[in-house]
């Protein structure tokens, strides 16, 4: 406290002692603040720059084309063989295609492929996590993932025979009891191995339409950082008892 002359009061005796004690603890417990904010500002960028890349997911709707279009190598990172585009033909559509939408409708947008002449093929450029699409059928449909070296990795295949829409004569449903047109297949990959993926209905083609293709380039599976991140920030006295514990036992 000051006086009203301006002049500061001397400590009394004995309090010279304490005061400096706290002065100096009063210095540590900033240095040690200062030295935590540091490791965590560090841990904190560290945890930035190891956070595996979020996953590239790719969807193909195959809006881009036309009508009767070859889809091969126009979409960057596949290459497609025996698919051929449709078109919705309903009336409100603008350019109407020929695909019949009431036993085979898009899943979304427009547009599907169809398998031409055979089984589609699509083969990948880079690495694939995970492949799936929407497909409607007369026959049933299996769904094969391959590695680069041809070896087979799984496979998936469709829960019904026919899963069309529309009705036959008499209001009797054109699909299988129970299904519903634009059912998914899929298969994943842990390790990113998908190179090839051949989706087989009817061996001479045309027995089935895929929409809404979603394919996984990203790393889906966190790395296991975590309990590397969290022994260093132990180590270095972010986490209460690393540090701290250390200065205390010198």
């Amino acid at each position: 406290m000051l006086p009203s002359n301006g002049n500061k009061v001397a400590p009394r005796p004995g309090h010279q002692a304490q005061f400096d004690r706290r002065n100096t603890e009063g210095k540590r417990s900033m240095s040690t603040l200062n030295k935590l904010a540091g490791v965590a500002a560090a841990a904190a960028l560290m945890a930035g720059a190891l956070q595996p890349a979020l996953a590239a997911t790719v969807t193909v709707g195959f809006e881009q084309f036309a009508d009767l279009d070859s889809v091969t190598n126009q979409i960057a990172g596949m290459s497609f063989s025996n698919a051929t585009v449709l078109r919705s033909g309903a009336p409100a559509v603008v350019n109407p295609g020929s695909l019949a939408d009431s036993e085979f409708p898009p899943h979304g947008g427009d547009n599907v492929v169809v398998d031409e002449g055979g089984a589609i093929t699509i083969d990948f450029t880079g690495s694939v996590f995970s492949v799936g699409a929407y497909f409607t059928y007369v026959t049933q449909l299996t769904f094969v993932a391959f590695d680069s070296s041809g070896g087979v990795l799984g496979s998936d295949q469709s829960t019904f025979q026919i899963n069309t829409g529309g009705f036959l004569f008499g209001g009797i449903p054109s699909g299988d009891a129970g299904s519903s047109p634009n059912e998914f297949l899929s298969f994943s990959s842990l390790s990113g191995s998908i190179a090839r993926i051949v989706i087989s209905g009817d061996i001479g083609g045309s027995s089935f339409v895929m929409d809404d293709l979603t394919v996984d380039t990203g790393n889906t599976v966190p790395e296991p950082m975590t309990l590397a991140l969290v022994g260093g920030l132990l180590g270095a006295g972010v986490v209460p008892g690393g540090w701290l514990r250390r200065r205390k036992s010198r």
